[in-house]
């Protein structure tokens, strides 16, 4: 919210209109709890379309989601793409929501935050032969992933990183 409208800070969220954010329809409910708990609303939380075979959010349906909330004066401010989703493992084809985000931003003067939930799936990126599936992973914003859950950390553990040095300092 703070990179969408930095006086969201100060004033609250309604400076910033009707704040919209999207993710797969196989997404961890978590995204939706975290629309809730921030006061942009679950209903603001768009689910967008998934590849019916793999599960992956399907790029094409979240360029027509982006626009068409834009269309209706809403104010997109969030995609959050999966690698590993929980009931399925789909790992979102990164590369390729970069692209429909970048050219959404640039065609629309918005500035949508890229996160990637790796939270099963990140530790990917540890494995030559898996690292692939996290391809596009360079273009996000923010990665967030739970080496508990894979790499066997005896003990819960949560990564959180953006690529946007001292932006959880303001």
């Amino acid at each position: 919210r703070y990179r969408h409208c930095p006086d969201v800070k100060l004033k609250g969220n309604s400076v910033a209109g009707e704040l919209t954010a999207f993710t797969s329809d196989e997404a961890h409910y978590s995204y939706k709890k975290s629309c809730s708990l921030m006061g942009i609303g679950s209903d603001n939380l768009v689910a967008v379309g998934t590849d019916p075979v793999s599960g992956a959010l399907d790029p094409i349906k979240l360029k027509h989601a982006l626009y068409q909330a834009k269309n209706e004066g809403k104010s997109p401010f969030f995609v959050g793409a999966t690698s590993g989703s929980t009931v399925l493992g789909a790992f979102d084809p990164l590369d390729e929501i970069a692209s429909v985000v970048q050219e959404f931003n640039q065609t629309t003067s918005s500035s949508v935050w890229l996160h990637v939930d790796g939270a099963w799936g990140g530790a990917a990126l540890l494995s030559r032969n898996e690292r692939p599936s996290l391809a596009g992973v360079d273009q996000m914003d923010s990665f967030s992933t739970n080496p508990h859950k894979i790499v066997g950390a005896p003990l819960q553990c949560a990564c959180f990183i953006t690529k946007h040095e001292g932006l959880l300092r303001n």
